[in-house]
């Protein structure tokens, strides 16, 4: 059994349950794991950890006494605090990057305490941007621990300076994608160092009896923010619902963005068919989806790469429409596991949903289904991280 330090920027966060899935999966194969995040928690922390499967879990986050610890260690340990702060002001170009930098330094200092007194086997940066910082600091430490980094598709879009520092001082990398490694090399990562593990699913937690499908039933779950793109789909759907009067859409998820679709719902007059269900458990979304008959994603989001939603509607018997953002033709072969929706007017979009209606889709069920079993599994991914922090 080894000790493993995850690092995030807050915990728990509603978005993130593939955090969850990864740690419960450490803890199945023999692991020990605590998470400590930069930021504080929210105040409906625990039923947010309870719904998501991650109450087990061990974790601290920043409160005012561990700010202040913080900011005491970081006038103890003067010489690495110095050095921090002159590579981020020398190297660091984007103004809302230092200042966010400047005041993650006390919670970064904290968890390098955190460290220090438990000395855990593997240190792993969930994140590859600001928590970048305490792999800086912990390097210059010189505690006795591997420093592990995962770079993703939202690290790259973030373009923080301090990223490409530590990837050259971590001893293990990971990505979750192989279309990553391009844009690495574009920016001169070492690509050779780099693993590539997908990110897994629970495959067990979602073994649901068969259920039937409702042919006219779509499914979106989403963040719902502008970038994820769920109007266009609303404004397709107004020429699906001229055409198939029993046509339904259903949309998961909370967001800021949420009254400006609801308003636009109203205007097109789709209240009775287009309904917005806000934020649900793990085990009511796995439900849903599988008496959904399509699935829609046309984000256009930065960052955006092998959306876990889209792989969990896949084993769940869902076809997945979704925008071709990078490494998307990873997961779905267009027409034989899904389909890559590149054409977004709202009359193609509205075409295709329709076609799709009166197809028979069960050879498309089962080969994506297939693609997620083999290449997608949590206990695989997780058991390729084990294996490469302690071969």
């Amino acid at each position: 059994m080894k000790n493993i330090f995850y690092i995030t920027m807050k915990w728990p966060v509603k978005s993130e349950t593939f955090c969850v899935r990864d740690i419960l999966a450490l803890k199945k194969i023999g692991h020990t794991v605590t998470v400590l995040s930069l930021l504080t928690e929210d105040k409906d922390s625990s039923s947010i950890k309870k719904n998501m499967g991650g109450s087990s879990i061990p974790s601290k986050s920043l409160t005012l006494y561990r700010l202040v610890l913080g900011l005491v260690y970081s006038l103890l340990n003067i010489k690495i605090f110095l050095s921090l702060f002159y590579y981020l002001f020398r190297n660091e170009k984007k103004v809302m990057h230092l200042l966010k930098s400047v005041l993650l330094i006390p919670s970064t200092f904290w968890c390098l305490s955190e460290i220090e007194k438990e000395k855990p086997e593997v240190v792993h940066l969930f994140w590859g941007h600001y928590p970048s910082m305490l792999g800086y600091c912990l390097r210059r430490k010189r505690i006795n621990t591997k420093l592990s980094m995962f770079l993703g598709a939202y690290d790259l879009a973030t373009q923080y300076a301090l990223s490409s520092e530590v990837s050259k001082e971590a001893d293990y990398l990971f990505t979750h994608a192989k279309e990553n490694l391009k844009e690495l090399k574009k920016r001169d990562f070492r690509t050779s160092r780099f693993n590539v593990v997908y990110r897994g699913l629970d495959l067990d937690a979602l073994k649901l009896e068969k259920i039937n499908k409702n042919r006219y039933q779509i499914t979106i779950v989403s963040r719902l923010i502008k970038e994820k793109n769920i109007q266009s789909v609303i404004e397709a759907f107004k020429l699906v619902k001229k055409e198939q009067e029993e046509a339904k859409l259903f949309i998961i998820g909370e967001g800021d963005y949420r009254d400006e679709l609801e308003l636009l719902v109203k205007r097109y007059s789709l209240n009775k068919s287009v309904l917005f269900l806000g934020y649900k458990t793990q085990k009511f979304i796995f439900d849903f989806l599988s008496r959904s008959n399509l699935f829609i994603l046309l984000s256009y989001k930065k960052g955006e790469c092998l959306p876990n939603s889209v792989k969990e509607a896949m084993l769940l018997g869902c076809i997945p429409l979704v925008s071709k953002t990078p490494g998307i033709d990873e997961l779905i072969t267009n027409g034989e596991t899904g389909f890559i929706v590149e054409n977004q007017s709202r009359s193609a979009i509205a075409s295709l949903i329709l076609e799709l209606f009166e197809k028979n889709l069960e050879d498309i069920r089962i080969k994506a289904k297939h693609k997620v079993e083999s290449e997608f599994d949590v206990m695989k991914s997780m058991q390729k991280y084990s294996n490469i922090w302690f071969k």
